[in-house]
């Protein structure tokens, strides 16, 4: 059995919190390995986060991604299957996210949010949308 990665976890100072505002030509953001822990809030226009390649991190490596504008927004999954389920409010009450390669709600709203966690073969997602996820 491999090692877990040990990361770190949201401080109360706003240490482990990063803010992601997508501008004009500027609409991709990816994940690095050092990321482990971190909270990200994504503001701004419609843009792409991508979580780190599988390969580049440990397993038990996780993170938070929240919606902090109503847009448009898509997280690639970084080379790796993503499995889980989120709670949605309109559609079906439950969404099995299985075998998606990105994460993209039907419209993005302000409190969407999906956190992540890897054993080193598939990304592991729980989250909630408003709208059913495509």
């Amino acid at each position: 059995m491999a090692n877990a990665k040990v990361g770190a976890s949201a401080g109360w100072h706003g240490n482990f919190v990063e803010s992601v505002t997508f501008a004009t030509g500027d609409t991709t953001y990816n994940i690095v390995p050092g990321d482990c822990g971190k909270t990200f809030i994504l503001k701004g226009i419609v843009g792409t986060i991508n979580l780190p390649a599988l390969a580049d991190v440990d397993p038990g490596y996780q993170l938070t991604i929240i919606w902090g504008a109503t847009a448009d927004y898509v997280i690639g999954n970084g080379g790796g299957l993503i499995k889980g389920l989120a709670a949605i409010t309109a559609g079906p009450a439950i969404q099995d996210l299985s075998g998606k390669s990105t994460i993209e709600p039907d419209t993005g709203a302000q409190g969407d949010h999906f956190k992540f966690v890897t054993d080193g073969s598939n990304w592991y997602v729980t989250g909630y949308s408003g709208t059913a996820i495509s």
